[in-house]
């Protein structure tokens, strides 16, 4: 299990560190200054990912899956 926060922008991050942001495309991006997160985590093309709040002490953190396939968008030249 790692800890994360949620940033703005890399530059909030200390270099090797992990954090999450909202990318480009709108959604929640888990990235690492400097370095790959998925090399940092060991993980590939399709793993998944489960993200758990910290807060709640009482009960076990209860993560939710959403698969997400995003490709890239071509817009005709005007």
């Amino acid at each position: 299990m790692r800890t994360v926060k949620r940033v703005s922008s890399f530059s909030e991050l200390s270099t090797g560190a992990l954090g999450l942001v909202i990318d480009s495309y709108g959604a929640l991006a888990l990235v690492c200054d400097r370095a790959s997160a998925a090399q940092e985590l060991g993980l590939d093309t399709g793993d998944a990912l489960t993200l758990s709040p910290l807060d709640s002490a009482e009960e076990p953190a209860r993560g939710v899956t959403t698969p997400v396939q995003l490709s890239p968008s071509f817009r005709p030249q005007s």
